[in-house]
């Protein structure tokens, strides 16, 4: 009996029926689908049966989750119909479809020369025409004006087909478009650019009805496809449709009344139904093949083919010759450049799955098999892979009789501009029963196209998304009828990385057991069930209709849901590593319950402790009063339904409590006794199960500081031992040196103290996930060094900041910090959003000279001369910032050079390169011996590299503070960057990092934190460097006294070339406080003059070029909109507000003296702070010995801690007037006094809750603390009479703009 089943013969009496060309009946599902968009883009009104939709005045979205081969097409054409639109755009990633849109469009409307497929549509084809734009410019352009004049007819209608790759180019979306066409007449020798670029801006300008995204998971979150779709597209009105087969990265976008979903599970359940339910009719279903996936673990036959930490990787068993013996490691042999390196492997393996005998079923096994599988689709990774394999599959004695095509091109350029179906369609040729081919890519035809005949898809790579696997294997499930009457009843997928195969599986049942939830809970008892049930039920249902099968030694055996569950331990650790260890999975409840509380609370309050800060959703707030009477029918009609599904709910309750009654009454005495026995158990089983949940979330709070600082030590590895091992719950405090976990873990947590917890962390979990951590970074060794950077950094992606006071710098802030100073290759657009900033391809930033010093400094060998030293390094990531664009300086000279070839340039030629530029050029210093190894590994990875790294473990922050004359003169030497006695010393060319911000184990008096950071700024330019860049916090800017003379230095160091200024430090790094925000700068020893400052509150940014130094003051005023302001307001040399501002604790006492509640003769009473207001209690007079004679004289009162600093805000929290015979403690400050007079006390406190006066408060106010120096900027005033906002506006002759300014930035008073 075959193994494999791949054609049938169509049922006797069907074969009219199925693949008919005359009328298309829509099938339920897609009915469904058209309907629940209708509903959503609709008011709707009349009957059942006779319902009337209008199209609603308002933006709506709709998500068609539908697998591949629903006919999303034709339904999104029928939609179109439906809704009776004016002006309809499709838009896609895809733009080879385009003819199936159009055909789809014809099947709908119409055309000349044939009517509607669709049943039950009317020809209507005059009404409507169609368009169409690709993505190449040197076309004409086309017919979208004349659909424009076609619609001006009452009555017509048009769709217009582009694609983004078209549309994006637009320089209204596109910088580098902007700065190609800039300062050039645009079009200018070439009217079709200039026709072109019109045409995209009319395309983003017109304002379309509907908006259909196809493939919309691909390449709508792009920042250009982002800025395509929300800046432009997006308006008022528009209906968006936006249509997937695996939204993945969509699904949390929409809400559940917004997606319709029609996966796998619902299609072969709904053609195995349909043929129970009716046996003598046609089932549209038929023609949906059954998919199989067969998984093969390689390594069990082909076991010698490891990298060199010991694990099978596809990059290196298809590997090829480059020619370069540096890259390639060996010598290569004779005529191998481009074949494998491993070539009898390879073949080995394309004989194992052609070998012939009794046992194996292979699917190249056997006659029968090979003619099963006459069409295939081979998916690799890379052109060169691809190029190899298609050579030696020519050669091999079985596959050779197959026509072997390879659609990935011979180069980048190929791969690009061929016509890809064309050529398989030709070699399949018209009938393809006669033909036998092998169609080979690196991902075009994986989405989006049908080749009908593929019967299988052989998965020959690593990697992969599930939404990339889902579309690719989906391409085999096309519908096909051979001409001599088969139709196509199964296809195959043949995945040779089992590990991802589950992992998939696992994900897809996940992602649909999601979207169907809402279905599945209103089923009966399904609400009692937990998502993983509802998970496990949705695996067992998708393995029942599309088999996943373990192939051992040619044998096949199937899986059931456990056996997947069993493997499927992998979705938690992949999950757990994703998360950064954020997660409940990582522990184990019964342990952590068991755990001495005092242990849990001990390290709970020294720095363990991490309270999750997931933010909730917001409810929609309905406003009644401002609603259309659209919009107010919509919301009456949500409150019906929710009326009536809580009626519904009622009533199956009660019929519930019916039955349950009549079987009651129908009990024995003895049997309810039983019966309430065991529901009083299962109500205490459930109270406990509740109370240990809520046990187990606390005490996992207390632990989760520690948990999130683990897999950046698990990414660095061991560092006391050898480097190789593996971390584990069990030896983890054994492999990490003191000064490391000092370093990384909170101050106040021993390694004791984790010893006491380690048995509440899965150890398989934490230990599989740890090996993830490095499994990711050694796959990343064999990635050309682009594909390098961007998984590396992905990887860091997923690390989290475990409190607010722990910075690591994120690759974000590293690219947005040195493309703003120093220049060179920036992997984020210029809105540096995490979403949808990331490029696929960095972009050159040019900060003029400083970057042609650093990143052009070639001599004539064509050798970087530029040495960059980052001085505080713990993740490695300024130095991969940095040393990639040196190396693609490098690279360039290689290939101008004609030392490498820019389209073949192998992995290991480029590794070749950027060793040579971590050589040379990259110095690094750490603090600690793990960031050291934590460095190495984002750097070099696993690679044992032969040349030296210049990365020293110096105890940083210690000689830092203490010894920085000795520290300067060993990072001087090159002796010591050497490792030998060298005298010489080391010229570097700029310092750059994030240095440390403070010394955790010192603090002054006042338990303030020592800063540290200044003594590296000191370091750097000591160090005689022509640049120095690092990113700061901005209380420098203060005059603080904990940096002693530093502050006054620095603002007026006119060195300083350039400051970005973030007063907000969370718009640098999310969840972390830091007071006075943040700043990165560029220092420049060759610079003398003004600094250009980039200054921000809120979204708005300004740019000023000035001094620091604020000719007002000492200090350095951060808004360069407040400098026109304060410059009126100094004109008038006015005396200053502070000399009526007293210093902190004003009556000589700290915030602790509150007083007695019990008066005496001689008592006073002391104001100090209360629980919700102030309190006043008694204190003896004689006590006072500061400023006792403010005693009896009236006087403002106002809190020395207000707001955090941050404007927008109110700068002054709640003034309150203390009369005769009244103090207070440091909790306040004092303003006055005023004597007696009443009526002047009124008028200052009126004065000082004008927004003006606090807006220049502000202007000296970096964190919550008030000093009597920070009013230094307020002038006084005739307090004779009292003063507005206006008053003071008139007064300076304030502008408008400037008085709107104030008004934005000061929040008004209670």
């Amino acid at each position: 009996m075959a193994t494999y089943s791949t054609l049938e013969e169509i049922k006797t009496g069907m074969q009219d029926d199925l693949f008919a060309d005359d009328l298309i009946t829509l099938r339920s599902e897609q009915r469904d689908a058209i309907d629940q968009a209708k509903e959503r883009f609709c008011k709707r009104s009349g009957r059942r049966g006779e319902y009337q939709y209008e199209v609603l005045p308002e933006y709506r979205q709709f998500l068609w989750n539908a697998k591949m081969r629903f006919g999303k097409t034709i339904c999104a054409m029928q939609l179109m119909r439906e809704l009776d639109v004016k002006r309809t755009l499709i838009i896609t990633h895809r733009p080879v479809v385009g003819e199936s849109w159009l055909k789809a469009f014809k099947q709908v409307v119409g055309s000349k020369s044939s009517e509607p497929k669709v049943k039950g549509n009317s020809d209507i084809h005059k009404t409507y025409a169609f368009g169409m734009r690709s993505d190449d410019e040197s076309e004409t352009v086309g017919n979208f004006y004349d659909l424009q004049s076609f619609i001006e007819t009452p009555g017509n209608h048009y769709a217009f087909f582009v694609s983004m790759q078209y549309i994006r180019l637009s320089e209204l979306v596109n910088s580098k478009t902007q700065a190609k066409n800039a300062g050039k007449e645009l079009g200018n020798g070439n009217s079709t650019s200039k026709e072109n670029e019109m045409l995209k801006a009319d395309i983003l300008k017109t304002d379309w009805d509907l908006i259909i995204i196809d493939e919309a998971h691909e390449g709508t979150l792009t920042s250009l496809g982002k800025g395509v779709i929300q800046d432009f597209l997006k308006k008022e009105k528009t209906k968006m449709l936006y249509l997937s087969g695996t939204p993945f990265n969509l699904y949390e976008d929409f809400n559940g009344d917004e997606i319709y979903t029609w996966d796998y599970i619902a299609e072969q359940t709904a053609k195995h139904n349909w043929s129970l339910e009716h046996p003598n009719e046609k089932n549209p279903y038929a023609e949906l093949p059954k998919m199989n996936i067969f998984t093969y673990d390689i390594t069990k036959n082909i076991d010698n083919i490891l990298d060199q930490t010991g694990v099978f990787s596809f990059p290196e068993f298809f590997r090829t010759w480059t020619g370069n013996p540096k890259a390639d490691k060996a010598s290569m042999p004779e005529g191998a450049k481009g074949r494998f390196v491993h070539e009898p492997e390879v073949s080995e393996f394309l004989n194992l799955l052609s070998m012939k005998d009794d046992e194996n079923n292979f699917p190249f096994s056997k006659p029968e098999y090979r003619q099963m599988f006459r069409h295939t689709l081979w998916v690799v990774s890379h052109v060169n892979e691809a190029a190899a394999l298609e050579q030696l599959l020519k050669e091999h004695k079985i596959f050779r009789h197959f026509d072997v095509v390879n659609v990935a091109g011979r180069n980048e350029t190929d791969e690009q501009n061929e016509n890809a179906l064309d050529k398989v369609l030709k070699a399949i040729g018209d009938n393809p029963e006669k033909t036998s081919t092998i169609t080979i890519s690196c991902g075009r035809l994986t989405t989006g196209v049908t080749v009908a005949p593929w019967t299988a898809v052989f998965y020959l790579k690593g990697g992969d998304r599930a939404a990339t696997y889902m579309q690719t294997i989906f391409r085999v499930q096309s519908p096909y009828k051979t001409p001599d009457g088969k139709i196509k009843k199964e296809c195959y997928v043949f995945d040779f990385a089992p590990d991802r195969t589950l992992k998939i599986v696992a994900e897809t049942a996940k992602f649909s057991s999601m979207a169907t939830a809402k279905e599945k809970k209103k089923q009966e008892g399904d609400e009692e069930k937990t998502q993983e049930m509802r998970d496990k039920e949705t695996v067992r249902d998708f393995i029942e209709l599309c088999p996943v099968l373990s192939m051992d030694g040619g044998k096949m055996s199937p899986m059931d849901v456990n056996d997947i569950y069993k493997q499927l331990e992998n979705v938690f650790i992949d999950r757990l590593v994703r998360k950064g260890f954020d997660d409940p999975c990582l522990y184990n409840q019964d342990e952590l319950n068991k755990v001495n509380p005092e242990i849990i609370n001990h390290i709970g309050e020294n720095g363990g402790k991490a309270p999750d800060e997931k933010r909730k959703d917001a409810k929609d707030t309905v406003d009644l009063s401002h609603m259309t009477d659209e919009q107010r029918a919509e919301w009456e009609e949500k409150i019906r339904q929710k009326k009536a599904e809580a009626k519904k709910k009622t009533e199956e309750k009660l019929k519930k409590d019916e039955k349950f009654k009549a079987q009651w009454e129908a009990m024995s005495d003895e049997e309810r006794e039983d019966w309430l026995k065991a529901e009083a158990e299962r109500i205490a089983r459930r109270e406990k199960a509740k109370e240990e949940r809520e046990e187990f979330k606390k005490r996992m709070t207390n632990i989760r500081g520690i948990a999130l600082r683990i897999p950046l030590l698990m990414y660095g590895g061991a560092d006391a031992g050898d480097p190789k091992d593996e971390l584990t719950v069990d030896n983890f405090t054994r492999k990490i040196k003191d000064e490391s976990w000092t370093e990384f873990m909170p101050k106040g947590i021993s390694k004791e103290d984790f010893n006491k917890i380690r048995k509440c962390f899965n150890a398989t979990r934490f230990e599989e996930a740890g090996k993830k951590y490095r499994a990711l970074t050694r796959e990343a060794d064999f990635m050309h060094i682009d594909e390098r950077v961007r998984q590396i950094t992905e990887i860091f992606s997923y690390f989290r900041n475990p409190d607010k006071e722990t910075v690591l710098t994120p690759w974000r802030v590293v690219n947005m910090h040195m493309s703003d100073t120093i220049g060179g290759w920036c992997w984020y657009d210029e809105t540096f959003d995490e979403k949808t900033g990331v490029l696929d391809t960095p972009r050159y930033v040019d900060q003029g000279d400083v970057t042609r010093q650093l990143f052009d400094n070639v001599d004539l060998a064509g050798e970087v001369q530029t040495k960059i030293l980052e001085i505080n390094s713990k993740t490695g990531l300024y130095p991969l910032y940095v040393t990639y664009s040196l190396f693609r300086r490098r690279l360039d000279e290689y290939i101008k050079a004609e030392c490498i070839d820019k389209e073949t340039v192998s992995v290991q030629e480029e590794q070749v390169v950027w060793d040579d530029i971590v050589k040379d050029n990259m110095y690094v210093i750490c603090n600690t011996p793990m960031a050291v190894g934590i460095t190495r590994r984002t750097l070099f990875g696993f690679r044992q590299v032969d040349q030296k790294a210049n990365i020293k473990n110096v105890q940083l922050i210690e000689r830092a503070s203490k010894d920085q004359e000795g520290l300067v003169r060993e990072l001087k030497s090159v002796g010591f960057w050497k490792g030998n006695s060298s005298k010489q010393e080391m010229k570097f060319n700029a310092v750059v990092g994030n240095p440390p911000y403070q010394l955790t184990n010192e603090s002054d008096n006042q338990n303030r934190n020592a800063p540290i950071y200044h003594k590296f700024i000191q370091l750097a330019i000591t160090l005689d460097t022509n640049y120095v860049s690092m990113i700061t916090p901005a209380r420098w800017y203060f005059n603080n006294i904990l940096l002693g003379d530093f502050s006054k230095k620095f603002v007026n160091d006119t060195h300083i070339a350039y400051l970005h200024d973030f007063q907000e430090a969370s718009k640098i790094f999310p969840n972390v406080e830091i007071k006075s925000g943040v700043c990165y700068f560029l220092w420049n020893k060759n610079y003398d003059g003004e600094c250009t400052i980039e200054s921000g509150y809120g979204i708005e940014t300004t740019v000023a070029k000035r001094y620091l130094k604020s000719e007002f003051d000492d200090g350095f005023i951060r808004y360069n909109n407040a400098l026109s302001i304060i410059k009126k307001v100094h004109s008038m040399n006015e005396p200053s507000f502070a000399t009526i501002v007293s210093p902190q604790n004003p009556f000589g006492f700290n915030t602790a003296v509150k007083g007695s509640p019990n008066r005496t003769e001689n008592s006073v009473i002391i104001i100090s702070k209360g629980k919700t207001d102030l309190k006043e209690q008694f204190i003896d007079r004689d006590s006072v010995n500061l400023h006792s004679e403010w005693i009896d004289q009236i006087k403002i009162l106002t809190s020395k801690a207000a707001e955090d600093g941050i404007l927008p805000g109110k700068v002054i929290s709640k003034l309150y007037i203390a009369d005769s015979g009244k103090c207070c403690n440091g909790t306040y400050m004092v303003i006055g006094p005023f004597g007696h007079d009443v009526e002047k006390c009124n008028n200052v406190l009126s004065y000082i809750r004008t927004k003006f006066f606090r807006f220049l408060v502000g202007m000296k106010k970096p964190t919550q603390d008030l000093k009597d120096k920070t009013f230094s900027l307020v002038p006084l005033q005739d307090f004779s009479h009292r003063w507005t906002d206006e008053d003071l506006y008139e007064k300076y002759g304030l502008d408008l703009f400037e008085r709107e300014y104030i008004e934005s930035l000061i929040k008004p008073m209670d």
